[in-house]
């Protein structure tokens, strides 16, 4: 119970992390610069890439 709801939680991660992606890179192609990153990254992006990690090391188990 306990590794499928890791491996569950790990896939969750990942989609909300690669949603902030696609924001990311639709943000650049509209304005021609990054700068949803420059707004969000200390709040958004930094604690994605550690969920981004846990939920990798949480799947591969």
């Amino acid at each position: 119970m306990r590794e499928s709801l890791s491996k569950t939680l790990g896939r969750e991660f990942m989609a909300i992390a690669n949603l902030i992606a696609s924001r990311r890179a639709m943000a650049f192609a509209i304005s021609g610069e990054d700068a949803f990153t420059k707004r969000a990254y200390p709040f958004i992006i930094e604690p994605l890439k550690f969920l981004q990690t846990t939920a990798i090391a949480a799947s591969s188990r």
